[in-house]
């Protein structure tokens, strides 16, 4: 993460939810999601703080934090050290807390085509670590909202009935712009 974003997200905002707003204080009731490089943020908070957030809920994720070179991100970013940009990269992440009882809801826009392959690579893994997961792509959108809006509308559901805010077990069928990408 760049600069004190990771300290922001992970400790001032979930210091100030906790203080200020009736919320839960387990990590099983709490929720992180985030669209294209707030995808990837998403992924890489979740998978490195699983004592934060049981779910997590990316759409239109990138395989690793981008802005410029690599060697430039790690001297940039990173002061240097490639070992703590490695460990930024969520399908190492996800292997380095493995093994791991999150719930994964993971989508792309069905004409995003990249944002569909990086969701074929990390879904397995995650699984295979343990996570539950779900794999799903937005027909007929791309990396844009409708994608979100499709992949949260389902992700929500699943963190709603995992957390006990509903008794209904949600069914991909009962989403009809979504379909599932096999893992």
């Amino acid at each position: 993460m760049y600069g004190k974003a990771l300290t922001y997200l992970t400790k001032d905002v979930v210091d100030w939810v906790k203080t200020n707003l009736p919320a839960a204080r387990q990590a099983q009731d709490w929720a992180i999601a985030g669209f294209s490089q707030g995808a990837t943020c998403s992924l890489q908070i979740g998978a490195n703080h699983p004592n934060l957030f049981s779910t997590i809920i990316p759409t239109g994720s990138e395989l690793k934090p981008t802005n410029g070179s690599e060697s430039s991100m790690i001297s940039r970013f990173f002061h240097g050290d490639r070992t703590a940009y490695e460990k930024q990269i969520p399908i190492n992440a996800i292997r380095n807390h493995a093994p791991s009882n999150q719930t994964l809801v993971i989508g792309a826009g069905e004409r995003d085509r990249e944002s569909v392959r990086n969701v074929e690579l990390i879904a397995p893994v995650a699984q295979q670590e343990g996570m539950h997961v779900t794999a799903v792509e937005s027909l007929g959108n791309a990396h844009d909202w409708h994608a979100v809006r499709d992949t949260l509308r389902y992700g929500l559901v699943v963190f709603g009935y995992n957390t006990g805010l509903s008794d209904a077990k949600p069914k991909l069928a009962d989403y009809p712009n979504l379909k599932r990408i096999s893992i």
